[in-house]
């Protein structure tokens, strides 16, 4: 991966505080830096409690910033899912407009993956805020309804990959599918017990829960956008550089 490449692309993760907590134990974030290292800079823009349209404004403001985008994984939807009259509910449909509107702040010369939001666990909410769980216990959040807001990022980026000026390069991260398949391994007759492994709190992510995610993201880049993997190092390996003249390399 020797070069002489002497700028660093850039890999922007967009959410909330599922995003902003990724540089935590096993968190995502640290570990695409670590995997990337010297091929890319892993850029955090996570914004603990925000929803969809509020990092669509906040994305206004930074993504002009940012010069040399490669890669844009957007992961909102956990905040949107939140049951009315809670005000940062946001519906489905306005959900999947916002993410839109955020995907076209990046630069089509860019990859994009979509990450569906996380499951919900009513036992493990209940459990945090001290309340007493049972079968269809009423609390912030549903779980059949934060179901729509990964079927509308998946719908999202099916559309957006398949037509269009970014045809072929947006992809959809499945966190949901792959945290529940991983929980019933666990406990293959209550999603809900094996989930308590995965969200610390029935919405937030624990250090598993953060390894599952970034395994399933890691997958994604690598069978949809391998080339990324194929990013020359910033500046060459020192094997390669002229230890009797650096100059000559780095002048």
């Amino acid at each position: 991966m020797s070069s002489k490449k002497t700028h660093i692309d850039q890999i922007v993760l967009i959410g909330d505080s599922l995003t902003q907590f990724a540089l935590g134990e096993k968190g995502f974030a640290g570990q695409l830096a670590n995997h990337f290292q010297r091929q890319f800079d892993v850029v955090v823009r996570g914004f603990s409690g925000y929803n969809s349209r509020w990092v669509l404004e906040m994305a206004r403001l930074f993504m002009p910033e940012l010069k040399r985008i490669r890669l844009a994984v957007i992961w909102l939807g956990t905040n949107d899912a939140l049951l009315p009259p809670e005000p940062r509910a946001i519906d489905p449909e306005s959900y999947k407009a916002n993410i839109a509107k955020i995907v076209s702040l990046v630069p089509l010369s860019a990859k994009v993956i979509l990450v569906s939001p996380p499951p919900y666990s009513l036992k493990g909410k209940a459990k945090d805020l001290g309340l007493e769980y049972y079968p269809g216990v009423k609390l912030d959040r549903d779980p059949a309804h934060s179901l729509l807001y990964n079927l509308k990022a998946r719908e999202l980026a099916d559309n957006l990959n398949e037509a269009g000026d970014r045809k072929g390069n947006v992809a959809f991260c499945d966190t949901r599918t792959s945290m529940e398949r991983a929980a019933l391994e666990e406990s293959p007759d209550d999603l809900e017990e094996g989930l308590f492994k995965y969200l610390r709190d029935g919405v937030h992510l624990s250090p598993d829960g953060y390894q599952c995610m970034y395994e399933t993201l890691l997958h994604v880049i690598k069978s949809r956008f391998p080339e990324l993997g194929q990013e020359p190092y910033f500046f060459a390996d020192y094997e390669t550089v002229d230890h009797t003249q650096p100059e000559r390399y780095f002048g």
